[in-house]
């Protein structure tokens, strides 16, 4: 088993952590039997768990990659109830599928507990290792053009991975390629629209928010308010304290009077980056956001599927594994299919629905 790099970060189930300290936390004593869920957290928790085993997008000996459901926590902590997280769940979730050993099964990065979206599981400790590594050197996607392919039109994707070409001489050998969309409500509504022709905005100067940092321009139109087809946020991000650097790209996919639906490629992996960098940086706060935007999250057309919904889903995963660049070890890309919740959202709008299917194998 080869060591993990340094700084990279390897997530362990908190049942892991427990066992190894000699089952100090169980409530039984000397026992050594799990304490006895509350009816309503065990009823949610059978429920994530059959929802999990619906969401398997893609399997290989590495890694299981999963279409993580909303309201579900990804490891314990303060307000999660015990054993209501994905890392308690995945054994009792794909523990049986042949050839897997549920005790290796391993987080390697984490999604909010209302974002939906693309999640990696390792397989074993090796591909924890190579995985942790790949998501520390996530700068893969800093070495890409723009923000993502696809001009006009639906944005495509299909369910499942696919096959990728090697990448190019420049690109890191191994990386992973972060996609996200989102659903935003611009802070300055109406107003002229944008000519779609503008071209790309670049990040200007400017005091964004505290840590200061450079941030990209939200206007397009006389009106104001409208976003730029394109840019990049610049902005600190506190983690701990402490401002650190933090950079995301983004795309507009579509925009209205007031919402707009953005492609955002993350090239930094701060903690709620994606959703201080809308909120701060482009002065549009992703829909549903109560700790940084608006509490409200009806979107125009009123739907009640919207209620309570994070608009914030990582759309696809491109994973370039070690020895990419060899014969026979292309990178796998991995979509995952939007919530029913987002679905409604975007036909209330008006706005072409993805194509969702089922990858070729």
């Amino acid at each position: 088993m080869r060591p993990l790099p340094s700084g990279a970060l390897l997530l362990l189930p908190k049942s892991a952590m427990a066992d190894s300290a000699g089952g100090g936390s169980n409530a039984g004593g000397s026992s050594g039997a799990a304490p006895a869920m509350p009816p309503r957290v065990a009823a949610a928790a059978a429920a994530f768990t059959a929802a999990l085993r619906g969401s398997l997008l893609h399997r290989d000996p590495d890694f299981l990659a999963l279409n993580k459901p909303a309201g579900l926590a990804c490891q314990g902590g303060t307000g999660v109830p015990r054993g209501l997280s994905l890392d308690a769940l995945l054994a009792g979730a794909f523990g049986r599928l042949p050839g897997l050993q549920a005790e290796q099964l391993r987080l390697v990065h984490r999604l909010d507990k209302e974002t939906t979206g693309a999640l990696l599981v390792a397989t074993s400790p090796d591909a924890a290792a190579w995985l942790a590594a790949a998501f520390k050197e996530s700068s893969l996607s800093s070495s890409s053009g723009g923000g993502g392919g696809g001009g006009g039109g639906a944005p495509g994707g299909r369910r499942g991975a696919r096959q990728r070409a090697p990448p190019d001489a420049h690109a890191p050998p191994v990386g992973i390629r972060k996609t996200y969309w989102a659903v935003v409500e611009r802070q300055q509504h109406g107003g002229s629209e944008p000519n779609s022709a503008a071209g790309s905005s670049s990040a200007g100067a400017g005091g964004g928010g505290r840590g200061g940092g450079k941030r990209s321009t939200a206007g397009g139109g006389k009106g104001g308010g409208w976003l730029a087809p394109r840019g990049s946020v610049q902005l600190p991000v506190l983690v701990n304290g402490d401002p650190l650097h933090a950079q995301t790209r983004y795309k507009v996919l579509h925009q209205g009077p007031r919402l707009a639906w953005l492609e955002l490629q993350p090239l930094t992996g701060r903690k709620h980056q994606l959703r201080q960098h809308c909120a701060r940086g482009l002065g549009a706060a992703v829909l549903g956001d109560e700790r940084y935007g608006s509490s409200s999250s009806g979107g125009g057309g009123g739907s009640r599927d919207a209620d309570k919904t994070l608009f914030l889903h990582c759309r696809s995963l491109e994973v370039h594994r070690p020895g990419a660049r060899l014969p026979g070890r292309r990178a796998v890309e991995v979509t995952a299919p939007l919530p029913p919740a987002w679905r409604a959202l975007l036909r209330d709008q008006g706005w072409p629905l993805p194509r969702e299917g089922v990858a070729p194998a």
